[in-house]
């Protein structure tokens, strides 16, 4: 997938920020998006942040940073720089001619990624988060990214990461026992129309439940394999006639997420047929019941009637792209 030079596709995200700890199973602390991109901010200034990937043929680097205070809005600029991506072609058939860019020793393939994250929480506590689809930079490399910003906050400000331990317990000295803690941020895509035209209660095949209760029991009698998650299938209920009753997706979706989050299953895979030929399958979070893998089924939008053609790559903000990213409706 080549970016387009006259238009973008914008996925809308809601993030959830939460902590862990390696001391405790659960962390009660919350911690606000504002404070960690003004951490980011001050080490990015002394100190480009980088992450060297894919075996040191890849790296993911943050370009630009800032927060809009009025709008009250964190802007990212993220890159991906592919070292082991082939050598661009660019042709002309009706001029029969080819040409080829040979990238020099160190250099890579370029893409960035305009990220817009809106730093007021909404009512359940998750944030308005807005991505560019770009080739590299899908879903999981900008939570991983984060996430490693995130992780460089805690090596840099280590104090600002610490709570008292909940026991009340001291330490050697005699003063009271802190505990360090490490943020995370989730995303989990918004259900798209697409989706809901797509799906209906007759080509809903399956649901699968992955539990969040992590097991560390054996799977086999020697010893040799163990497994980290517990899955159940639900069957869908029938009338009197042995024909499966008739519901509204969507609520199905709420009503099945809501019971499944209450008894600790973290998502719900569900399997359809839109064709009735192939097989699809969306993952769901059963907390915010919204899309927790892929971007397909992920609501997006389009912007484009910009002035100039867009560039693959940036190192510096378009404002064109973060201003019509910014007027998208976040609701």
């Amino acid at each position: 997938m080549l970016d387009s030079k006259t238009e973008r596709i914008i996925f809308h995200y809601d993030a959830t920020i939460i902590c862990t700890s390696r001391n405790l199973d659960s962390v009660n602390q919350k911690i606000s998006p504002a404070s960690l991109v003004e951490k980011i901010i001050d080490i990015n200034n002394k100190n480009q942040i980088h992450k060297v990937i894919k075996k040191g043929t890849a790296t993911i680097y943050l370009s630009n940073i800032e927060i809009d205070k009025q709008e009250k809005t964190a802007i990212l600029l993220i890159n991906y720089c592919d070292r082991a991506a082939s050598n661009p072609v660019f042709s002309n058939p009706e001029q029969n001619s080819r040409r080829i860019i040979e990238m020099k020793k160190g250099e890579g393939a370029d893409v960035s990624c305009h990220i817009l994250w809106k730093l007021e929480s909404k009512k359940d506590g998750s944030y308005v988060l807005l991505t560019e689809a770009v080739p590299k930079l899908h879903r999981t490399n900008i939570v991983k990214f984060l996430n490693y910003l995130f992780k460089e906050c805690t090596k840099n400000f280590p104090l600002d990461f610490e709570a008292m331990h909940p026991d009340g317990s001291k330490d050697k000295g005699g003063s009271p026992r802190k505990y360090s803690y490490t943020p995370h941020v989730n995303l989990h895509g918004r259900i798209s129309k697409d989706l809901l035209n797509d799906i209906s209660a007759d080509s809903i095949k399956g649901i699968s439940l992955i539990s969040n209760i992590k097991k560390k029991e054996n799977f086999d009698e020697a010893g040799y394999t163990e497994y980290n998650k517990e899955k159940i299938e639900l069957s869908f209920a029938k009338d009197k006639e042995g024909e499966r009753i008739s519901f509204d997706v969507l609520s199905m979706f709420k009503a099945v997420c809501k019971r499944a989050f209450a008894k600790n299953y973290k998502e719900a895979k569900i399997a359809f047929s839109a064709d009735g030929k192939s097989q699809e399958t969306i993952t769901l979070d059963t907390e915010s019941v919204a899309i927790a893998d892929g971007f397909k089924y992920t609501h997006k939008s389009v912007i484009s009637g910009f002035k100039n053609d867009l560039l693959q790559s940036y190192d510096e903000f378009n404002a064109e792209i973060v201003e019509k990213m910014a007027a998208l409706d976040t609701k």
